[in-house]
């Protein structure tokens, strides 16, 4: 509050009613007196000016948390008085009474807490204590069962939990919440949960790595140079084995666990299938190897019509079913792309795969090739991961397999969610996985799977093995010695 000190006013104005001043160093101008706006206004500024504190600020009376912590406590056993008399020669002011009894109920607070389980700080829960609880519960049960738990399993489990209990936020903002990666973070860091995957040795290049590089290259380019072979017209071809139990590698387990089982990971059923993906991009159909001696052996799915669904005995590729995928889906493919570039059928084609038996012993799918003038060069052995576009970064064989270990861990999380719900005892709950069950089911997710892989740009793993960079240059080189 400001105040004045009073001056004898004009005696055309009404004495005004001031308070007495209390500035010890300096009269203030009281603006009452002024009828001038503009001296009013200064005298206002003066009057604050000079009531303002000047000087260096005093500390604060500053008290530790765990000092405050100790005060609160013995005044809650002890009552607030004897918790003041006890404490105040360790205080540097005065304690009162009503700081002491803060303490106190601070102190309570904390013992309530940690009887529910609430957080004394920090920001509310997204979902809400109860929603949260449910989604942890499930996740609990889940690992316990040696399920995996991903970023695709929280998701599926949250949305259930956001649905069933609170269906108008879910339709509000559920799948936002979702999109989210800090939520599922955030998760998992409350659980006490970190990522895990098993190890194994990593896998080592040869010593004359760069110069089976190079030589490669050079087979590749020279090819190419020779017959003006266009993008559309090289091919990788490959074969990958994908479980019919397709489980993640990685999950989430208590931080320090020394064992992480995952449902599945032993699991030794699988199909193989085989890719293949052209300079310029395209990913063409693939052949799916089921292991038996007759089509009864395939699933009990109708698959897209241009795929090559076929088995032998033990789900391998043979030299008679690369020669089945050759007839079926490699000449099909450049015999089409041939029309489709106005290009004669004689003109050459190129073809790349590894060392596999049934690749490089297989006279039959030689002849075949060159009778359908197209060319082949092998990969150099144990360089695939560095030259195989198909099994490079960004390439198809390791996207599809992601993709399908999303879609087994949402089933798997949503089938044992179902049995939680009406099992009265939850450690007793299975998931059936036996062939009968997963066949068709993972059929769908192969399909499902390709379809989306068929969504990304495949140029990009071409350029990851230097493939396409050596093409470029050297058709540039070709370019400037035209010119």
């Amino acid at each position: 509050m400001d105040r004045f000190i009073v001056r004898t006013p004009r005696s055309n104005l009404p004495k005004p009613v001031v308070a007495t001043p209390s500035t010890p160093d300096q009269d203030l101008p009281n603006p009452n007196l002024f009828n001038d706006p503009e001296t009013a206004r200064d005298a206002n500024e003066a009057a604050k000016a000079a009531t303002m504190k000047s000087g260096k600020r005093s500390n604060y009376n500053v008290v530790s948390l765990e000092l405050k912590a100790k005060v609160g406590k013995y005044a809650a056993e002890s009552g607030v008085t004897r918790a003041r008399r006890h404490f105040q020669s360790q205080i540097p002011f005065t304690l009162k009474h009503s700081t002491v009894h803060g303490w106190k109920n601070e102190h309570l607070a904390r013992l309530r807490n940690a009887e529910d389980g609430t957080a004394r700080t920090g920001r509310p829960l997204l979902l809400g204590k109860e929603i949260d609880d449910k989604i942890q519960q499930h996740l609990h049960r889940l690992r316990s069962q040696g399920g995996t738990v991903n970023g695709a399993v929280v998701n599926a489990v949250t949305r259930v939990y956001l649905k069933k209990m609170d269906r108008a936020r879910y339709q509000l903002e559920g799948e936002e919440i979702l999109s989210k990666r800090s939520f599922f973070q955030s998760l998992m860091r409350r659980m006490g949960f970190v990522k895990q995957k098993g190890t194994k040795a990593a896998k080592t290049l040869p010593r004359n790595f760069d110069e089976l590089r190079q030589n490669f290259f050079t087979k590749i380019g020279s090819l190419v140079k020779a017959h003006e072979i266009s993008d559309q017209l090289v091919v990788n071809f490959d074969q990958t084995g994908i479980s019919i139990v397709p489980t993640s590698s990685y999950t989430v387990e208590k931080e320090g666990a020394r064992q992480v089982p995952v449902i599945g990971k032993d699991d030794k059923r699988q199909i193989t299938v085989v890719f293949a993906v052209s300079l310029a991009g395209e990913l063409l159909p693939p052949q799916l190897i089921y292991g038996g001696k007759t089509d009864a052996c395939h699933p009990k799915y109708r698959f897209l019509h241009n795929w090559l669904i076929d088995h032998t005995d033990n789900h391998w590729s043979t030299a008679a079913s690369m020669v089945r995928y050759a007839h079926s889906i490699i000449i099909p493919y450049v015999c089409a792309q041939r029309l489709k570039l106005g290009l004669s059928q004689e003109k050459v084609a190129l073809v790349i795969f590894d060392t596999y038996n049934a690749h490089r012993h297989n006279d039959q799918l030689h002849q075949l090739l060159k009778d359908n003038n197209i060319e082949f060069v092998y990969m150099p052995a144990a360089c695939t991961r560095e030259l195989q576009p198909l099994d490079a970064e960004s390439g198809p064989n390791a996207i599809f397999k992601r993709l399908l270990k999303a879609k087994f861990s949402v089933w798997y999380s949503q089938e044992l969610m179902e049995k939680l719900h009406i099992s009265k005892e939850p450690q007793d709950i299975t998931v059936p996985l036996s062939l009968t069950v997963l066949k068709p089911l993972h059929a769908a997710w192969v399909e499902e799977a390709f379809v989306n892989l068929q969504k990304h740009d495949f140029k990009v793993c071409w350029s990851n093995t230097g493939i396409s960079s050596f093409i470029d240059d050297m058709r540039h080189t070709m370019e400037v010695i035209i010119d």
